[in-house]
């Protein structure tokens, strides 16, 4: 009796093959809807499981703002919400929206003091600027992604600009 019981042991453990860094039902969540995010959807997961037990998770309200002199630093995903950012002139760079994701202190690099402002309240996935990094330097496709994230955003806020009205003049 006893050796059946540990076959139903052995074969409850290989159904249930949950890595050891996502030991809680919630960070099993939270890794489900990373993976399903951009770029983190082609990571190994090798390298995004061990992370994601030290990503911050963070609820701000309408109107909270981000710029690179906070104290939290690293790239933050939204989970739900929205978010404007703007440069320093107020101009309009970008709107983000669930799954999308921005680190302050890399837009500050093309626009200069870029401010985030929560539009719509907001739950963010907050990876640490370390793991970050370490991520962009481990995985040459996450670096490529943040790169030419620039680019796009260029092109999205192009969109945004009003065309002036020549029968105004």
């Amino acid at each position: 009796m006893s050796g059946h019981y540990q076959d139903k042991q052995a074969n409850h453990q290989q159904d249930d093959i949950t890595p050891p860094e996502l030991e809680t039902p919630e960070l099993v969540s939270l890794a489900e809807f990373i993976q399903q995010t951009l770029p983190f959807n082609a990571l190994d997961e090798a390298l995004l499981y061990p992370i994601v037990g030290k990503i911050l998770i963070q609820y701000h309200c309408q109107v909270d703002s981000f710029t690179a002199a906070n104290p939290e630093r690293g790239l933050r995903i939204l989970r739900s919400g929205a978010v404007e950012l703007r440069d320093s002139d107020n101009k309009l760079l970008d709107r983000l929206g669930e799954g999308e994701s921005f680190h302050i202190a890399g837009l500050n690099a093309e626009w200069g003091e870029v401010i985030a402002t929560v539009i719509e309240d907001a739950l963010f996935y907050l990876v640490p600027d370390d793991i970050y990094r370490q991520l962009r330097d481990s995985d040459r496709n996450f670096d490529r992604y943040f790169s030419g994230q620039r680019n796009r955003r260029l092109r999205r806020a192009a969109r945004y600009q009003p065309e002036p009205n020549t029968m105004m003049q």
